[in-house]
């Protein structure tokens, strides 16, 4: 009996050990093979639990019945024996034993039962416990996840937001600019033009390709675009280039442009932008200094050489008359002295042109239109210059009407033909003759000095009038000049809304034409 019990006892040990030892293993096996491991174990349990119960129940009803078959026995002694009380005793505690024995398989069947439905709770636990364990490993990583991405999404919106703040910077320059702007493609094909380029030149962009074409190449008006196109596009750097562009106005602007490539991550061109500034104004006044600057050039030529020579021929002259006067006969002082007047006079003018330029270049000189007589103005010019025509021999012919009015500055045109007359005569050789006629226009008087001198090749007739081409010749009789003079009547000719030219065939003599207003006809700058 001890040993059956001790048996069952060591089998019973042996599997709780088994199913502990394996319990961290079975947490980690999938539910399938830990479904068939449970029903594995189950059955095993079952096997022993039953052998034991055999065992166990055997035992007690052996026990039981032992102790019945000795109560059973008593009982027929006494009964025997005439002691019916104890024999009654005895065969009641017979049958109580065996209900006893009765009941005690009945209870322990039913704890067999109360312990299976407990162990079956305590799966049913085990598996929700561990479902709960990974369901919440499972959504940690997936709330990991979550607020990684979140963090991701935020980080590109933040970028997001920081690139569309730039861009939107970006808009409003290359929208708001005064600068005309183009993009278009590495083959050339224009792409995109800002409202800075509707601003400044009148066009759309479907306008531009109406008018000026759909090509960076072609809507240019430099004569080396291709080139310079092309080699934005092999340097890959800027290039700066001018050109003239018409607006759809029909005006004219002067443009600096400048056309960078750009480059994408592989070093390739992807788009060419231009961005067109208006150098215009610029160029105007670039122009105006360079004028200036001529002028003072030229202001400081004649001051250094041209006005300080009749001063030395002055002070030459004067000291042959001081020094040698005695020795020189009548006609020598007299030649002397008819040269320093000619001298003094020449110098007089040159410093009159002089400073009449200056006041002119300056703006201080005023300009007050007047009625004049023509006639009677270049009749007081010819006087000037009589004792020169003289000496050359030169006819001095006014040919206009003597009651021809004009409507000028008399200053301004005492100087225009005084200047005019002067070039003639220098000009002119002995026994020639200088005329000035007059012809009448719808609002203009139009006059002409001319002369049968030697005249001026054709390709020196442009440089008369410009300052910076500094074009002088000698007279026939080595005159000197500075050129200012015919300089002064183009700028006095201009302030009365007219203009002058020349004819002039070499050897055949030259005309210097210019107009001046009519009286109630006129028309002023």
């Amino acid at each position: 009996m001890v040993l059956l019990t001790g048996l069952s006892v060591y089998l019973g040990l042996f599997f709780r050990t088994i199913q502990y030892n394996f319990y961290i293993y079975i947490m980690k096996l999938s539910s399938f093979k830990l479904i068939l491991l449970i029903l594995l174990l189950l059955g095993s349990r079952s096997f022993v639990y039953s052998q034991t119960e055999s065992i166990e129940s055997l035992h007690a009803k052996s026990e039981s019945l032992y102790l019945a078959h000795e109560l059973i026995e008593l009982t027929k002694t006494n009964y025997i024996e005439g002691n019916l009380t104890n024999a009654i005793v005895f065969s009641f505690n017979a049958l109580s034993a065996l209900d006893k024995l009765e009941k005690q398989t009945s209870l322990k069947k039913f704890l067999i039962i109360v312990l299976a439905a407990l162990f079956i709770l305590l799966l049913l636990y085990f598996f929700s416990y561990r479902n709960k364990l990974k369901a919440n490993i499972i959504l940690q990583d997936q709330n990991e996840q979550i607020r990684a991405k979140n963090q991701e999404i935020k980080q590109k919106t933040d970028s997001l937001t920081k690139a569309n703040k730039e861009l939107e910077k970006l808009s409003i320059a290359a929208n708001q600019t005064s600068n005309a702007i183009i993009i278009a493609s590495p083959e050339g094909n224009i792409e995109w033009i800002n409202e800075g380029y509707t601003r400044l030149y009148g066009y759309t962009l479907d306008e531009f390709f109406d008018k000026k074409g759909k090509t960076y190449i072609e809507s240019s008006s430099n004569p080396k675009i291709e080139e310079i196109f092309n080699k934005a596009l092999i340097e890959k750097k800027s290039q700066i280039y001018e050109a003239d562009l018409e607006s759809l106005d029909g005006s004219t602007y002067r443009i600096q442009t400048t056309l960078t490539p750009i480059l994408d991550s592989e070093n390739n061109v992807i788009r060419l932008i231009a961005i067109d500034s208006d150098i215009t104004k610029i160029k105007e006044i670039e122009n105006e200094l360079k004028k200036l600057l001529t002028t003072k050039d030229k202001f400081f030529s004649i001051i250094a050489h041209d006005l300080k020579n009749p001063f030395n021929s002055i002070m030459g002259l004067a000291q042959l008359l001081v020094h040698g006067y005695d020795r020189l006969s009548p006609e020598k002082i007299k030649y002397f002295h008819s040269n320093l007047y000619q001298i003094s006079k020449n110098g007089y003018e040159l410093l009159i042109n002089l400073l009449e330029w200056s006041r002119s270049q300056m703006g201080t000189i005023q300009y007050n239109p007047e009625e004049i007589n023509l006639w009677a103005l270049i009749e007081e010019t010819f006087s000037l210059y009589s004792s020169k025509s003289n000496q050359k021999e030169i006819s001095l012919i006014n040919a206009t009407d003597e009651s021809s009015i004009i409507f000028a500055d008399q200053n301004m045109l005492k100087t225009i033909i005084r200047n005019l007359v002067s070039n003639a005569i220098k000009f002119t050789n002995r026994g020639g003759a200088v005329e000035i006629i007059e012809k009448e226009l719808d609002y203009f008087k139009e006059i002409t000095v001319r002369d049968t001198g030697i005249g001026i090749e054709q390709k020196n007739l442009d440089k008369l009038f410009k300052l910076d081409e500094s074009y002088t010749t000698e007279g026939t009789e080595d005159e000197i000049g500075t050129g200012l003079g015919l300089i002064l009547c183009k700028e006095f000719v201009e302030k009365h809304g007219g203009k002058i030219s020349i004819e002039s065939k070499v050897g055949f003599g030259s005309k210097f034409i210019f107009t001046i207003p009519i009286p109630n006809k006129k028309t002023l700058a």
